[in-house]
């Protein structure tokens, strides 16, 4: 195996002699190197069968890395020359590039935006992105404001989220600018995003509006199935039991069962399945209450382990709706 300074002198030299190195690890590999530009040298590899026939024309090369002669260090190696010199290769590879690319635009969009439409260039949403607001403002938002409900967040928690995330770098000369200089390249990108995606950006806005208005008004309302359920996922999820006991009340009557765990911390959208009851307790739940009936989040009013409560409530009542009736004069 060649030595650490064999290693720095053939990537230092101006020569295009190959280099040959009989790892242990890695068996014996040529390596060849290509200068890109005056900063970074691209690095490939060839398995090697015989000293005397080291580069065959016929067999493929394959990367091995890009050396930077300003940090001296080799970025994308995959360990080939970590045996030779362990310090010699970054160990942060393209996957991991990608997430701080992404996670360093994000951030410094979303202090840019500072969830203040104030901060924007554009003030008015229009075509499609005045449409979009509207049919989330009247659809989408009941779901969103369920599932924010029952994660128990709160309206002050719905900020802004960037919805940047780098893909790939298009030209090596833009992954060259990335190893160069890291901060520049994301301060690039942020304000690319930035520029370009004002709308998308306001629409966001508006929209986390909305969904602060509905999440305010399910959390105004005291005792809904809703909040109920939100309970009953949290009693399930405290405890790892696979089975529960289960007490539900419905139509004046009463019956407890026992009930999958895992069907109590979930959300039904609904109504729970009945499959998550013994067959036993299926049946006397039918002859109970009803062939057609079916267990709500707030039919239950007892959950208990090992004879051991973990969520109680009073029988269910539906709220009262009032009605406003207003006169246009």
């Amino acid at each position: 195996m060649i030595s650490k300074e064999e290693l720095r002198v053939w990537l230092e030299d101006e020569s295009y002699r190959p280099l040959i190195d009989d790892s242990p690890r890695h068996g014996m590999q040529v390596f060849i190197k290509v200068p890109k530009d005056e900063e970074f040298i691209y690095l490939y590899r060839q398995y090697c069968y015989d000293k005397e026939d080291v580069v065959r024309r016929r067999e493929d090369f394959e990367n091995a890395g890009i050396y930077s002669k300003i940090e001296g260090k080799i970025y994308f190696a995959h360990g080939y020359f970590e045996d030779i010199d362990p310090e010699i290769e970054v160990k942060t590879y393209t996957n991991q590039m990608k997430e701080n690319i992404t996670k360093g635009v994000c951030a410094k969009v979303e202090a840019w935006v500072n969830n203040d439409v104030a901060n924007l260039d554009v003030a008015r949403l229009l075509g499609s992105d005045s449409k979009d607001l509207e049919y989330y403002r009247n659809y989408g938002v009941i779901n969103d404001g369920r599932r924010f409900f029952l994660e128990g967040r709160t309206p002050e928690e719905i900020t802004y989220q960037c919805g940047y995330s780098f893909d790939e770098w298009k030209r090596d000369t833009e992954l060259l600018s990335y190893l160069r200089n890291p901060s520049a390249f994301i301060e690039k990108e942020a304000q690319e995003y930035f520029a370009k995606h004002q709308e998308r950006i306001l629409l966001a806005l508006n929209k986390n509006e909305v969904l602060k208005a509905e999440l305010q008004g399910i959390e105004n309302l005291k005792d809904t199935s809703l909040r109920r359920l939100r309970v009953v996922m949290t009693a399930a999820r405290s405890t790892d039991a696979k089975t529960l006991s289960v007490t539900a009340h419905k139509e004046g009557q009463t019956l407890t069962f026992k009930m999958e765990a895992n069907e109590l911390r979930r959300d039904p959208s609904t109504y729970y399945s009945d499959w998550a009851m013994p067959a036993k307790d299926r049946r006397e739940f039918v002859r109970t209450f009803g062939e057609r009936n079916h267990l709500y989040p707030e039919d239950i009013v007892d959950i208990s382990y090992c004879g051991k409560s973990i969520y109680s409530a009073e029988p269910y009542e539906e709220p009262v709706e009032t009605e406003e009736i207003s006169q246009t004069m």
